[in-house]
């Protein structure tokens, strides 16, 4: 029977009460680091009880971390139901189960870890790639959560597994591919206003004010609005290619093809 819990008079977690890391390999399902920093949420009674949620999709994987008082080491868990290198966002909740109610005492959701590189290099990359079969289309956006995108790649083209190494070692497809993914990405995000949690800022439109310089900002008037949203976009697209170096790479690939 699917767990019932209630939710009113929850908490949110802070990203500095929780250390969430992920090890990827090429061949093997990812596991997954996390620990909770309990001098943070010292106010939340220890008895209460610890679980974290691996989903992508409607796949969902439930650990149990145990009571809240035990939560004084990293504990590691296999994400055996997920390929290798699928992008996967986790959940936390510390649930009250002594009660009958179930009242979730604090949470947060949509947690995307820190990825541990084979270095021990941290990375925490914006817009995730994984290789897939996709037939015959190039790339695709998977809008599996509407404010986390992942780049889908065709793994007959590139296997991959970050934006970093395709711009280093696949110029052409980066030069001709990515501008039109932050395009799509940001376009969508403007235009449908996806849900946000409260206290959330969505990192998408932090990255393209970084990139632009200046914050997107709409009009009451809806082609006044389009007009500066294709602005904006031109201009975050234009910096990204600028501090990549996308197009000088790209010329020459081509010269030396």
């Amino acid at each position: 029977m699917k767990a019932s819990f209630n939710y009113t008079g929850r908490r949110k977690l802070n990203n500095d009460t929780f250390d969430l890391k992920i090890q990827e390999t090429l061949d093997n399902p990812s596991s997954i680091q996390v620990k909770l920093h309990k001098d943070k949420i010292s106010d939340i009674s220890d008895h209460s009880t610890v679980w974290l949620e691996a989903y992508r999709g409607p796949r969902i994987m439930r650990f149990g971390l145990g009571q809240l008082s035990k939560q004084t080491c990293i504990c590691k868990f296999i994400l055996s139901d997920f390929g290798p290198m699928e992008p996967i966002l986790f959940r936390l909740k510390i649930i009250d189960e002594k009660d009958e109610l179930h009242p979730i005492k604090a949470w947060r959701d949509k947690i995307r870890p820190v990825s541990l590189l084979e270095s021990e290099k941290r990375n925490k990359c914006i817009l995730p790639v994984y290789p897939c079969d996709l037939k015959n289309l190039a790339w695709k956006i998977d809008w599996s959560e509407p404010t986390r995108p992942v780049l889908q790649v065709n793994s007959r083209i590139n296997t991959v597994r970050d934006v970093t190494s395709i711009v280093k070692n696949d110029p052409d497809f980066a030069a001709l591919v990515f501008p039109e993914v932050l395009r799509d990405v940001l376009s969508r995000l403007i235009d449908q206003e996806p849900e946000i949690d409260e206290d959330d800022e969505n990192e998408w439109m932090i990255f393209g004010e970084r990139l632009a310089g200046y914050k997107f900002e709409d009009s009451d008037n809806v082609d006044d609005t389009k007009i500066l949203r294709d602005t904006w976009i031109d201009d975050v697209i234009q910096n990204f290619g600028d501090r990549i170096n996308l197009m000088p790479r790209y010329i020459k690939f081509k010269d030396e093809a």
